[in-house]
């Protein structure tokens, strides 16, 4: 099993940060380049997201643990057709101080057709691509609110 675990810290309240990542069909707003569509059925523990991707990729995921007020969630690769099997993932919001936070993002997973290095690097860079695009949407609603 690979496991990878990107950490990042953002400049917006904890609160602001878990809210974005908890909304579960958010990645469609955070990487619309990348995202054709995201279906998701239900809320909280249980809810699911079809993800289909612009480049005809697709991922079915759920969510199968969940700790709100511990700012924390797990979900499940259920289906796809990223090179990635027995896929689990935790996404983590800390509060650092009133205007910061840390996202922790790990995985555990079986890289499918890559070598270990490989698997980290996907995972490591589709995790801090999602950070990114949620920083970028922060500073623009912070930019468009001034």
């Amino acid at each position: 099993m690979t496991k990878v675990h990107v950490t990042d810290t953002v400049s917006a309240p904890a609160d602001t940060v878990w809210q974005m990542l908890y909304d579960f069909g958010g990645l469609e707003k955070l990487l619309p380049d990348m995202i054709e569509s995201c279906v998701v059925e239900g809320t909280g523990l249980g809810a699911t997201r079809d993800v289909v991707l612009k480049d005809g990729g697709s991922a079915f995921e759920t969510m199968s643990k969940l700790d709100e007020a511990g700012k924390c969630f797990d979900y499940t690769l259920d289906r796809s057709t990223l090179p990635l099997e027995n896929y689990v993932a935790t996404v983590k919001v800390r509060e650092l101080d009133a205007g910061s936070c840390q996202i922790d993002w790990s995985s555990v997973f079986d890289g499918v057709g890559m070598t270990e290095e490989e698997s980290v690097e996907f995972a490591t860079g589709l995790y801090q691509t999602i950070i990114d695009a949620l920083k970028g949407s922060l500073a623009a609603n912070a930019a468009a609110a001034e």
